[in-house]
């Protein structure tokens, strides 16, 4: 069954949940994350609904549900244990048109269901089967919630260097396009652009401050370099800023890998904010000081990415 995806504005709206189970905590804590008001209305409520109540977050009616706990009720979760009669008052909200949703066997009588989502700085993610997967859901919503939550994270700048002793080693220049497909698929690289040079290979890459994208970056680098034997070296944050401040500052040209992003690269604000910052450093002396002004202000615009 086909459903048509929105996100429904429930701030002050006043919701209703039926039950006082697990499945109508889940909902009415849902609901209120959303800013409704909700009402909850069982025989018997878990503690988690009691304990809500008690703080003064929802209402909570220890009895059963009537026709009268519909009124002004702008939409309803039925999720008591007892399916004929969660079936009864889905017939009984529609007639009064209130937006329904029987989380049982009612399901597909109700007017919506409820994807299975995620959520983080800022970000909202559902993801929905129609009713036809729960299970595939959820599976697919716990994959995502780790992707997001490294997406969300801080960002770091990095860069990885390649030093060959050969001269024009064609394996460096192979190992730009096999890099350059393989982070186009790591989650948690923001942005990153290759350097090519006579006997140089580097990266440099905006990246998730998540230890495990690093990690793969450095096992991705060691495959494609293919047990070339040459050394990979690593550095990050104000190590990479200054690291690359070093090259330009003794850069007679553009450094065109950043400043236009080649054929094998990812570009966006952080990059191009840093190579603004770097090509005013070309060809100059830079103290210590300023440079670190400089780095602090790329760290604060890299938090604000």
């Amino acid at each position: 069954m086909n459903g048509y995806p929105v996100n429904l504005l429930l701030q002050n709206r006043q919701c209703l949940v039926v039950g006082g189970g697990a499945v109508a905590l889940r909902k009415a804590t849902r609901l209120l994350e959303a800013g409704a008001r909700v009402k909850v209305v069982a025989p018997v409520a878990v503690a988690g609904l009691r304990k809500l109540a008690a703080a003064g977050r929802l209402d909570l009616i220890l009895s059963k549900c009537g026709k009268a706990d519909l009124n002004d009720v702008f939409l309803v979760f039925f999720a008591s244990d007892d399916h004929f009669f969660n079936k009864k008052m889905l017939e009984q909200a529609q007639s009064q048109r209130i937006l329904s949703c029987a989380v049982d066997e009612n399901w597909a009588a109700g007017d919506f269901i409820t994807p299975a989502s995620c959520r983080n700085s800022g970000l909202q993610l559902a993801i929905a089967t129609g009713g036809q997967s729960c299970v595939r859901s959820k599976s697919v919503k716990n994959l995502l919630a780790d992707q997001l939550q490294t997406l969300a994270a801080a960002v770091t700048l990095v860069t990885f260097t390649i030093d060959s002793e050969k001269s024009a080693d064609k394996s460096l220049q192979d190992l730009s396009v096999a890099v350059a497909a393989a982070l186009q698929l790591v989650v948690g690289v923001r942005e990153f652009c290759l350097d090519f040079a006579v006997n140089r290979f580097e990266i440099a890459a905006l990246l998730s401050n998540d230890k495990s994208v690093k990690r793969l970056l450095r096992l991705i680098l060691a495959d494609a370099a293919g047990g070339t034997g040459e050394k990979i070296s690593e550095r990050c944050g104000s190590d990479a800023f200054f690291h690359l401040c070093r090259e330009f500052s003794q850069a007679k040209t553009p450094r065109a890998a950043i400043a236009d992003g080649g054929a094998y690269a990812r570009i966006g604000n952080g990059l191009q904010k840093l190579n603004s910052l770097l090509t005013e450093l070309m060809g100059t002396e830079t103290c210590k000081d300023d440079l670190e002004k400089k780095w602090r202000e790329y760290a604060d615009y890299c938090r604000k990415l």
